[in-house]
């Protein structure tokens, strides 16, 4: 136990030196580190991103000749290279290992930009066991809600909780084209992106408010999808929510014809691509697909090719911006009389918070959690197969934005219902239905006519047929009604029955004449009492 205790203490010496020696690189320069995944694939990897960060570099030294400090970085990677699963999922240690190799080299600058898997950031940031670091993380991803609303980490592109929250308001958005839903499927699409991994996530998980405000299904298979879409009495929703590109949605319209239905409505999580704005025709699978991207904004054009010499996205713009927002932070810091810059260990997080910049991504604008808010475009398919914005979503003040007041797509004139109609009955099965019904109302009326006539019959034969038939009732309609009756005189056994008339029982005697003109015989045995 001792020992633990001293190498808590040497741990904590080594961490305040290191922390000095930062002051004194800061002093020499502004330095940064970048913590990077370092792959052949990956659109964050270094490889691609190295490259615009010295851009950056380049374009900043104009101004520090006027401040009299000079922009510096130091790059480490890392690679899962040797792992069974190689990317994201198994850098939960490659980013803690790089940034103590910084402490320990005493090479740690005022900030640290990257890493950009969740898994990578999170141990660096989580405030009960990550490392007890003030140092300011600037990511170009980090999307997992893990890193939510933490000290030290300023997210660049989108996090997953923005997303979330879009669909919560636009759920329940009321207007003339959309009105409220209640209801939806998510869909995983295998494999996803980084981005699309977390995006899903953070709309899956329970304890977020997504799942908390919306009735939702998750659909982790292609068959699950088959069979909600192709079943009509099974669906619980018209409303199908999806991550990944235009691609994937060919390929869930190619597992059935239902899903091109214009009684469905696919909602297409696509951030990070531009040719929505670069080619505006789409793509008849897109009929009934809306897509949530990022606005157009940008001053350069995607080419997401790993092999390409031009290759360029969203997440190397955003390393690219994140160079000028350190030296932006800077200069504004030095250019303040007796600001303290020069004993600054490093960057405090609330220069780069409740802040606005320009960089070649557009304006940024970053929340008092350092995340980025921006106007999500929600963008649909005319029926001259042409991409157009419908809407625009305001993520800062979770404000939707009408773009056309009169669309022109497949639903009609407003967007389908969150809940599927009842499904119409077919004409065999209408058909079949009636036919049962007219021979079970003719089967009752022939037994009622048949009981009728014949009760009929019984009265209209009785020796008390001068009694209205109405009053004469019979007792049951099995053979206790009949008696026999014998007269000696006569030698004859007859037949008669037995009914109820002024709550007796009488006996009645079939007539020769239902019109009184009895014989002597029908007069002498008109009317016996039963006992």
């Amino acid at each position: 136990m001792a020992s633990s205790r001293w190498f808590l203490v040497l741990f904590t010496f080594g961490t305040l030196i290191a922390s000095h020696h930062a002051i004194r690189q800061c002093l020499r320069g502004v330095s940064m580190n970048v913590i990077l995944l370092e792959d052949e694939e990956s659109p964050w990897s270094l490889k691609f991103v190295r490259g615009q960060i010295l851009k950056a570099l380049e374009s900043e030294s104009v101004h520090e000749n006027d401040t009299k400090f000079n922009l510096t970085v130091k790059f480490g990677g890392f690679n899962t290279t040797y792992y069974r699963r190689r990317g994201c999922h198994s850098t939960a240690c490659e980013g803690v290992t790089e940034l103590k190799n910084l402490l320990h080299s005493q090479s740690l600058g005022c900030a640290v930009l990257g890493p950009t898997c969740t898994y990578a950031t999170f141990p660096l940031v989580d405030g009960e066991k990550g490392l007890k670091l003030s140092t300011p993380i600037i990511s170009a991803g980090s999307f997992g809600p893990s890193c939510d609303n933490t000290l030290n980490l300023q997210r660049l592109l989108p996090p997953a909780r923005k997303i979330s929250d879009f669909f919560v308001h636009f759920w329940n958005e009321n207007n003339p084209i959309k009105p409220v839903w209640e209801t939806a499927y998510v869909y995983k699409v295998q494999p996803s992106t980084e981005e699309c991994f977390w995006y899903i996530n953070a709309l899956e998980a329970a304890s977020h408010m997504f799942a908390q405000k919306v009735k939702r299904t998750m659909l982790r298979k292609p068959e699950d999808l088959t069979e909600v879409l192709s079943s009509h009495s099974k669906r619980r929703s018209n409303l199908f929510i999806m991550c990944g590109s235009v691609k994937d949605v060919m390929e869930v319209k190619n597992l059935t014809a239902e899903a091109d239905s214009s009684d469905i409505l696919f909602i297409l999580i696509d951030l990070f691509n531009d040719q929505y704005y670069i080619n505006t025709t789409s793509h008849q699978s897109m009929k009934n697909v809306l897509v949530l991207t990022m606005p157009n904004s940008r001053n350069y054009t995607i080419n997401s090719d790993p092999k390409s010499n031009n290759t360029m996205n969203d997440y190397m713009a955003a390393y690219h911006d994140s160079v000028l927002l350190v030296s932006r932070v800077m200069r504004e810091i030095l250019a303040k009389p007796n600001s303290g810059a020069h004993h600054m260990p490093y960057v405090t997080v609330n220069y780069l918070r409740n802040i606005s910049f320009d960089g070649i991504a557009g304006n940024y604008r970053l929340d008092k959690y350092g995340d980025r808010d921006v106007n999500l475009s929600i963008i649909y398919t005319t029926n001259d197969n042409e991409y157009h914005i419908l809407f625009k979503f305001d993520t800062e003040d979770s404000l939707t934005m009408v773009v056309e007041d009169h669309p022109s797509f497949v639903w009609g004139t407003s967007l389908p219902d969150f809940s599927p109609d009842e499904e119409e009955p077919s004409l065999d099965i209408v058909v079949i239905i009636l036919a049962v019904m007219v021979v079970v109302v003719a089967i009752i009326a022939i037994i009622f006519y048949r009981q009728n006539r014949r009760d009929r019959l019984l009265r209209k034969r009785g020796s008390i047929s001068h009694i209205p038939s109405d009053l004469v009732t019979l007792l049951e309609d099995n053979s206790l009604n009949q008696v026999y009756l014998k007269i000696e005189e006569r030698k004859k056994v007859y037949k008669i029955r037995r009914a109820l008339y002024d709550k007796k029982i009488v006996i009645l005697k079939e007539l020769n004449h239902s019109d009184g003109n009895f014989n002597d015989a029908e007069s002498g045995a008109s009317c016996a009492t039963a006992n």
